[in-house]
């Protein structure tokens, strides 16, 4: 537990708790720095920050099991609807909008929202989510008790990976442990109670970081990259997922003292769609290219996510009203 203090530290102004809201909120603010840098890299030519994307989407899936996993235990109910709203409602809107300003064919957009068959390169993180929220749900409404529950996750997630790597689709393969590990460590809070960030932690942490360093530079070598590219994607895998579970950690000290990290992982879901999006259409409009200058290509996709994050959300305070009467 961090005390979060003002500055004459008299007063006590909040009271942060490993993995709670607050918390991810500045994991999801590194999360979508790092998707944003990597894209952003890439499309520039520079492959130096290609690993980054893929950090960043493990982090927000972990953030994403770990909630999920707490909304269903807790039998609340209104879990669908809360997906609906929060999650479904800007992936519509956005493919919506998108779809009009490339003019594609009906047929195309109604498959995207159906996530039938995903048009956009960008997309596929909704569908994967909601294949994770889905098969998570199945999972609490049919096996009440964990014991059951876990041995099930643990094939999903080797059975997941066996097909997606089968398919060489590196994209899911590598996030193939992310949403369940975070549901896999919300069932040992659950349980044991949070872990203490402690030196031992963060030794942990830092052995985490030295591994997912390792085999990145083992994946630049030519015995894999050209003797064995067999190994690249359980490579991309293990050190991709390495790397959050580091970030997970550390993170939590910087809880309270970056608050402009925190603001941004409010914004974090508004950022991905947005700079996913609409990220051709500004290069395009703005430089005629695809090497979109990073300053332009960053204030731009801020500017109109804010504004997105808020529009937004006055839309879903409404639709929950009309919802509740």
């Amino acid at each position: 537990m961090l005390e979060l203090k003002s500055k004459n530290d008299e007063k006590t102004v909040h009271t942060c708790k490993f993995c709670d809201k607050q918390h991810f909120r500045y994991i999801k603010g590194i999360a979508i720095l790092l998707v944003l840098i990597g894209h952003a890299g890439n499309n520039s030519g520079v492959t130096y920050f290609t690993p980054l994307g893929g950090i960043g989407v493990a982090l927000f899936l972990f953030c994403a099991g770990y909630g999920n996993y707490f909304s269903l235990s807790s039998k609340r109910g209104g879990y669908w609807m809360s997906r609906l709203l929060n999650v479904y409602l800007d992936y519509f809107v956005i493919e919506l909008l998108t779809g009009i300003a490339y003019k594609r064919d009906v047929l195309s957009i109604i498959l995207d929202l159906c996530f039938v068959h995903v048009h956009h390169p960008f997309g596929w993180y909704v569908q994967y989510l909601t294949v994770c929220y889905v098969t998570l749900y199945l999972l609490c409404r049919f096996l009440k008790k964990e014991k059951y529950q876990i041995p099930l996750m643990l094939v999903i997630m080797l059975v997941g990976f066996g097909i997606f790597y089968y398919l060489n689709d590196n994209l899911r393969a590598e996030q193939s442990v992310s949403f369940f590990g975070g549901v896999l460590f919300a069932i040992y809070v659950k349980f044991h109670g949070q872990i203490s960030i402690n030196r031992e932690t963060n030794i942990f942490a830092v052995g985490m970081f030295v591994i997912s360093v390792a085999l990145l530079t083992l994946k630049q070598t030519a015995f894999i990259r050209v003797l064995h590219p067999e190994f690249i994607i359980s490579l991309n895998l293990v050190m991709k997922t390495c790397a959050a579970t580091c970030i997970v950690i550390l993170s939590f000290w910087f809880v309270g003292k970056l608050v402009l990290l925190g603001r941004i992982g409010k914004i974090s879901y508004a950022l991905y769609l947005v700079h996913g999006y609409t990220f051709f259409m500004i290069s395009n409009l703005l430089c005629g290219t695809w090497a979109l200058p990073f300053v332009v290509f960053v204030v731009v996709t801020f500017a109109v996510s804010v504004v997105w994050y808020y529009v937004l959300n006055y839309v879903r305070t409404k639709l929950k009203t009309l919802v509740r009467q």
